[in-house]
């Protein structure tokens, strides 16, 4: 075993053994045993605090159950996935050069003394030894090491495999992995131009990446294999079972929509975290390498959260949220009991939080790092706050795609109802970025409308005129908040149940064509035109409406408590 040769050099390096009288006579051959009886050992701090006071004799050799320890954990590496062959794709260019050869060689320029690239640093070549990654890729095609931080991932030198690690020994080699290169968009920020390893565009994001190359995909592989033979060849139930539910469906058992594969992982998922404990304990798994992000156990303090009894709202601290300190809480001037969150671990898991909005990654949540591990919603039946219905969002697309010569009277009346009860009630829960101005859900305050079953009128409230382009809080707005009997912007006017469809669009009459499409709340036409009957009190013009009974105003109040946690 590699650090059996040169265990006695490391220790000694490292002064785990400390002689308690003077050298006699010069070693010169480390692999051979330390002459007890020309010394006598004592055991360093040093020793005892990186691994416990039964790790070493008082030889100076280390014990043969620590060197088993060792032995067991290369066996176990060595029983792990293997690693993948690498598939061209020529469809991203010259994606492999960089994959091969980025940082792998060290820039001649910077030798000489000067790189001009240097500052942000772009070059192709590492310029530190920090920066340097090993090649990626062998002679074989076959990748050389998995995109996972090794141990010693910040004192590579120690890690006793050395080059032949099959983990990854710097930030370079997980950022420009096969795995991990180009699967996700860059954000703009200390972006490294052509050298970036995150992608600029749809054109360039590697959907096939992860499932290719990634060690949590390819340790799964065996998994679902024989998951798939177990389905392949299901057990015979036994004749009264099947009799028995043939008896009490009328026929007999079929899977529904309720009980497919899907809402079983899905509620595999919602279980795979527990608020209370999740991130709370210190991980105890110890020298064994494993993906943090898919550990339900704290690593350093920056990674730990407190106890949700603890009592701390989902508002990030001013103090010490994110901060790159390795103190994490006790950066903030009152420790645990600040009732703020003191990181994002904190505030995403945060009950008030937690899967209310869906992963960037949906629908294509295969490629999300966290797995069932993760904040966000991966399915439908995750979403922990109120969506609108598939039949909803249905007839929005056809409504969108059908010309308005060629939409029928009953898509006109089903789109009427729609835009006036549930249009931009609801806020958004989808993370990516996309054009708020076209989303069915609200993404602000002025573009939020409250439910006109509240009752409210569709003339403008004078006290949240005065107000428009300032960002104030909603009650600051108007000082009757929720329970104002007028309307609250543009869209609350619009879309009113009185108002929606009832005057002419000016675009579209003075050159036929409208900016706001088919979310127009004017008529472009006749057969458009809304004509209601007169109402004597806007109340009743809700009423006339049909928009059913009137909501009380804690309800609002709960939607707008919906609307906080999704604006964070």
């Amino acid at each position: 075993m590699a650090l059996r040769t040169d265990c006695s050099e490391l220790f000694l390096r490292e002064q785990y053994f400390v002689p308690s009288k003077p050298r006699e006579v010069m070693i010169t051959d480390f692999n051979q045993p330390l002459p007890q009886q020309e010394y006598s050992w004592r055991i360093s701090p040093v020793a005892l605090r990186d691994f416990g006071s039964g790790c070493f004799t008082r030889s100076g050799r280390m014990p043969r159950s620590f060197e088993k320890k060792d032995e067991e954990e290369d066996k176990r590496e060595g029983q792990g996935p293997a690693l993948p062959s690498w598939q061209p794709e020529p469809e991203h260019g010259d994606l492999e050069r960089f994959i091969r050869y980025c940082r792998t060689s060290k820039c001649p320029d910077f030798q000489a003394g000067h790189c001009e690239l240097h500052k942000p640093m772009q070059c192709f070549h590492f310029h530190f030894e920090g920066q340097r990654r090993r090649g990626v890729l062998g002679l074989d095609g076959k990748l050389c090491y998995w995109e996972l931080p090794c141990k010693w991932i910040s004192q590579p030198n120690k890690c006793h495999l050395g080059e032949r690690c099959i983990f990854a020994h710097s930030k370079g080699e997980i950022s420009y992995h096969p795995a991990k290169y180009k699967t996700r968009l860059c954000n703009g920020g200390d972006c490294q131009k052509a050298t970036c390893c995150f992608a600029h565009s749809e054109k360039e994001l590697r959907s096939k990446a992860v499932a290719r190359y990634s060690h949590g995909m390819a340790a799964e592989r065996p998994k679902e294999s024989k998951e798939s033979k177990e389905q392949e060849e299901p057990k015979e139930e036994p004749k009264e079972l099947k009799e028995s539910d043939e008896g009490l469906s009328g026929g007999p058992r079929s899977l529904g929509a309720s009980g497919s594969g899907a809402t079983s992982a899905n509620a595999r998922s919602l279980e795979a975290v527990d608020l209370k404990t999740f991130k709370v304990f210190p991980c105890r798994k110890g020298r064994g390498v494993h993906d943090r992000k898919l550990c339900a156990f704290y690593h350093n303090p920056r990674d730990r959260r407190r106890p949700p009894a603890c009592g701390y709202r989902p508002e990030p601290c001013p103090e010490c949220f994110d901060s790159d300190s390795r103190e994490g809480a006790s950066s903030c001037s009152l420790g645990d009991d600040c009732g703020l969150c003191h990181n994002r671990l904190e505030l995403l898991y945060h009950d008030s939080v937690f899967k209310k909005r869906f992963c960037a990654t949906f629908p294509k949540v295969s490629s999300c790092q966290r797995g069932d591990l993760c904040a966000f919603a991966h399915h439908r039946e995750e979403v922990r706050v109120e969506l609108l219905k598939l039949e909803e969002e249905e007839l929005m697309a056809e409504w969108l795609s059908v010309p308005e010569d060629s939409r029928s009277p009953e898509m006109q009346l089903r789109a009427v109802d729609f835009f006036t009860r549930r249009f931009k009630t609801l806020w958004c829960p989808y993370g990516t970025q996309h054009s708020w101005h076209e989303c069915l859900y609200a993404h602000t305050d002025q573009d939020w409308r409250r439910r006109p079953e509240l009752g409210y009128s569709s003339e403008p409230c004078t006290e949240w005129a005065k107000h428009v382009g300032e960002r104030l809080p909603y009650n600051e707005r108007c000082p009757r908040g929720l329970r104002c009997g007028f309307a609250h912007g543009s869209k609350e006017q619009l879309y009113h149940p009185s108002y929606y469809k009832t005057m002419p669009c000016t675009d579209w009459a003075a050159t036929g064509q409208c900016p706001r499409g088919p979310q127009c709340a004017f008529y472009h036409g006749a057969d458009e035109q809304r004509i209601l009957r007169e109402a004597s009190s806007p109340s009743a013009a809700v009423a006339g409406a049909s928009m059913g009974r009137v909501l009380s105003v804690q309800e609002l109040e709960a939607s707008s408590a919906a609307r906080t946690v999704l604006a964070l």
